[in-house]
């Protein structure tokens, strides 16, 4: 996983982070796969 955000606080994009984790789960294994989530 890759943060691309400019704010450095991991409190705060850690949900969504587990959030990508698990959008589109199960998936295809050994595929990367991107996903765009904003904070709100």
């Amino acid at each position: 996983m890759q943060n691309t955000s400019r704010k450095q606080s991991t409190p705060l994009v850690m949900p969504l982070l587990v959030q990508s984790a698990f959008t589109g789960f199960p998936g295809e294994s050994g595929k990367a796969k991107r996903v765009d989530l904003e904070l709100q």
